[in-house]
């Protein structure tokens, strides 16, 4: 036998193949679903101002159903967040068919409806293979599903600015009206938060900056970035690697992975080092445990994130925080 033949046989490699194969069918998919929008865009979300004792839990990349899932849902219930921020690939490994899929249940509002908080969703690449229409409408029948629209801002008082947008619509081969729809939005909005915003964020599936097994944006994804986002947030927080961690800065944005919400994922390169704890990178850390962050606002622009993963089935405080002095919008 060949030793190409011999190597087409690995597990891996047919994995990999074979969701080469799948993805290419969905960038139709999701280029067609981006031309059949369900709702409408929404203003900006207004709440009241954050005081220093409220929580954001941030997780994401969760719907597994699985173990892993049920040990973070279980320990974000006793961590008592005032809110849940899930950062995409909410139901694996397609997303929801419809509004009446049973996955919705068994992989999501089974595991998350006993913390009675609200939930806010960021759509990832796995939730965009089917119908992410699906979730607007569920946020419609359950109060506790924020899901407004596929990429929306919020902000609390007149200091704490968030946006939530869809990745994914960078990462396909086929532009869609989606991705200049979401740049124009962008835009208009960070002008608007730019008059008063003391600290904002962007949340999106995909990371600008990662050690994990994706590695740092690139192509359409990094452009739009680079272009719209860059220095000009004080954060970018999202998933798609499965592994918590800090990236560092670039031009005053932070950056911070939480994707560790049921299941990891270890690149080779840290197959043979010690991973019970966070590893130090050139950048700042990655850790390859289960877990999530915790966000308190500590008023006039500063935040502090703590990063909590479960080793030897106990949750542990990262004791490095990522304390961020914000500016706002520039």
């Amino acid at each position: 036998m060949s030793k190409f033949k011999k190597w087409l046989k690995k597990d891996y490699i047919k994995k990999r193949l074979k969701d080469a194969f799948y993805a290419s069918g969905v960038v139709l998919v999701s280029w067609m679903s981006y031309h059949t929008l369900v709702g409408t865009q929404v203003t900006t979300l207004q709440h009241p101002p954050l005081s220093s004792s409220y929580k954001i839990c941030f997780t994401g990349d969760t719907g597994t159903g699985e173990e892993g899932q049920r040990k973070i849902a279980s320990y974000l219930k006793k961590e008592k967040c005032n809110e849940l921020r899930i950062l995409g690939d909410i139901i694996y490994p397609h997303g929801l068919a419809d509004e009446n899929d049973s996955l919705f249940h068994t992989k999501f509002w089974d595991m998350y409806s006993d913390l009675n908080i609200p939930i806010y969703l960021t759509m990832g690449n796995h939730g965009n293979r089917r119908n992410i229409g699906s979730w607007i409408r569920l946020a419609e029948n359950y109060d506790l599903i924020k899901f407004p629209y596929y990429f929306y801002a919020e902000k609390f008082g007149n200091e704490v600015c968030f946006l939530s947008l869809n990745t994914t619509a960078y990462t396909t081969i086929i532009k869609g009206t989606h991705e200049k729809d979401q740049n124009e939005f962008v835009k208009k909005t960070l002008k608007e938060f730019k008059e008063n915003c003391k600290f904002s964020i962007v949340m999106g599936h995909h990371p600008y900056l990662s050690f994990g097994s994706h590695g740092d944006a690139g192509g359409r994804l990094k452009r739009f970035y680079k272009k719209l986002i860059v220095g000009r947030v004080d954060l970018i927080i999202g998933g798609h690697d499965h592994n918590l961690g800090y990236d560092g800065q670039v031009a005053g944005t932070h950056n911070i992975v939480s994707g560790a919400g049921s299941k990891l994922r270890v690149p080779s390169k840290y197959k043979n080092l010690d991973k019970s704890n966070p590893i130090s990178t050139k950048r700042g850390w990655v850790n390859f445990n289960l877990g999530y962050h915790v966000m308190s606002y500590l008023g006039e622009g500063k935040a502090e994130f703590v990063e909590k993963y479960i080793k030897d089935g106990k949750l542990i405080e990262n004791p490095t925080k990522i304390v961020i002095e914000g500016k706002g919008v520039r």
